[in-house]
C-alpha cells in the first residue's frame, strides 16, 4: 500500500500568495488613510467657516448698535482677529473669539475702512480668501478672492 507524501499535502498558502495578500492590504490601507486625511481637512475648514460666520454676525451686531465697524489699532492693513476684535465684541456680542481663529498670527486677519470690513481667512490648503461687508478688493491685494461665505 502506498502512503501519501506529506510534502504534497496542500493545506497552507505559498509565500507568494501571502505576499500578494499583504501587498493588497497595504494598498487599501494607504487609500483609506489618504481619504481620512482629506476628510479631516475638509471638516476643519468647515468648522473654521462656521466660526468666521459667527464672528461676522457679531461684527454686524456691533455695527447696528454703534453705527460703525470695530476699529483696529494698527497701521497695517489688517490685524489678528483676536487682538483687533476682542475689546469690542467679547462679552457683549460673542462669548469669546474661538481659539481656532487665533492659531497662527496671520491665519485670520481683520481690516476695516469705515464703511466696510473684511476678514482674511487662510484655509488648510494654504489658500486665502476674504469675507465681510463692502469688502475693498484692494485689501490684501487683488490676488485674494472673496470667500463666498
Amino acid at each position: 500500500m502506498l502512503r501519501p507524501n506529506r510534502f504534497t499535502d496542500n493545506r497552507g498558502f505559498t509565500l507568494i500568495e501571502l505576499l500578494v495578500v499583504i501587498a493588497i492590504i497595504g494598498i487599501l490601507a494607504s487609500v483609506v488613510i489618504a481619504n481620512l486625511s482629506t476628510a479631516r481637512t475638509k471638516a476643519a475648514d468647515a468648522a473654521h467657516k462656521t466660526e468666521v460666520k459667527q464672528l461676522k454676525t457679531a461684527i454686524e451686531s456691533y455695527y447696528l448698535d454703534n453705527g460703525t465697524y470695530p476699529p483696529y489699532l494698527s497701521a497695517n492693513v489688517g490685524y489678528r482677529v483676536d487682538t483687533a476684535l476682542t475689546p469690542y465684541l467679547v462679552s457683549t456680542y460673542i462669548s469669546q473669539i474661538s481659539a481656532q481663529l487665533v492659531i497662527d498670527n496671520d491665519q485670520y486677519v481683520y481690516a476695516t475702512g469705515g464703511s466696510g470690513y473684511a476678514i482674511r481667512v487662510t484655509l488648510s490648503d494654504g489658500s486665502q480668501c476674504k469675507t465681510g461687508s463692502n469688502v475693498s478688493m484692494g485689501w490684501w491685494g487683488a490676488g485674494v478672492p472673496l470667500c463666498g461665505f
